[in-house]
């Protein structure tokens, strides 16, 4: 099974080796999710991170995509 934080995991732990074919496909996060949870992912603690913190503001400048005008 995939989770929503896209790792993969198995209800019961495995005794012998397995091997899983994966593949990726272009996210689409963002589309469909709702407005207090793209809200609250934006929050960043004060006083932590501020290397993020400076690459959000630099962020912010940029043109913003499709899904994110249809607030």
């Amino acid at each position: 099974m995939l989770t929503s934080a896209f790792q993969a995991a198995t209800f019961r732990p495995s005794g012998t080796r397995r091997r899983y074919l994966l593949e990726s496909r272009p996210a689409r996060l963002g589309v469909s999710e709702h407005r207090e949870r793209l809200s609250f992912d934006l929050i960043l603690p004060e006083g932590q991170s501020p290397r993020a913190r400076a690459l959000a503001q630099g962020w912010q400048t940029l043109p913003r995509s499709g899904a994110s005008r249809r607030r």
